[in-house]
This record gives structure tokens, sequence and C-alpha cells, in this order.
């Protein structure tokens, strides 16, 4: 397996086990549980869909590239949007904590580039 692809199952795992603790946490508090299961399970769907593109337009023309992408981002953050406005109305989430299980994949990649950040520019040297 491709160091890429690893980066990126280790990623979704781990939003996925802030899944599992908020499930755990969920009867004790159901709107704040269901409010990062909802943002979390987003930024999951998020980072799976960039990480098939990223592969099949790593090889691609500069132009046919640049498009996809475009293409790619725009209809990621619809589909973003879309579940974020659906789940907000309906299920009545805490924003707040809505909004930062989204940003989770975001959240673990700084983390993991800090933990790894040392041990890569060691290995440079």
């Amino acid at each position: 397996m491709s160091k890429n692809k690893e980066f990126i199952v280790v990623l979704l795992r781990l939003i996925s086990l802030t899944n599992i603790i908020a499930l755990i946490f969920l009867p004790l508090m159901p709107r704040q549980g269901l409010s990062w299961i909802c943002g979390a399970f987003l930024s999951l769907i998020n980072v799976w869909l960039m990480s098939l593109k990223i592969e099949t337009n790593l090889y691609s023309g500069e132009n046919k590239a640049k498009l996809a992408a475009y293409k790619d981002f725009n209809f990621r953050y619809l589909i973003l949007i879309a579940g974020s406005i659906l789940a907000v109305k309906f299920l009545s989430l805490n924003i707040i904590i809505f909004g930062v299980g989204l940003l989770s994949g975001q959240i673990w990649i700084f983390i993991l580039y800090l933990i790894r950040f040392p041990k890569d520019s060691e290995e440079q040297e």
C-alpha cells in the first residue's frame, strides 16, 4: 500500500474512532453527541471522496487535472453544504459542535503532521 493510502486509512480510522467515542456519550448528551457524529461523518465522506480523486488525478495531464480538481471540489462542497443544511434543520444540532466535527478531518491531519514532522525532518538530514 502506498504511503498516501496508508495515511488516508489512518485518518479515516481516527475520524471513525471519534464517532465511536461520541456514540458512547450519546445517552448522556444526545444533542451534542449527534451533532459531533453528523459533522464527523460528513468530514469522513469529504476525506474519502478527496482521496479517491487524488489517485486518479495524480497521473492526468495538467489541464485535465485542473478541471477535474475544480469539478470535484465543487461537488464535494455541494454535498457538504446540502448535508449540513439538512442535518442542522431537521435534527436541530448544536452548530458549534457540528462544525468542529465537520473539521475533524483537518484537525487530525494537523495533529498527524505535528507528530510526523519531527521524524520526517530527522530522516531528511
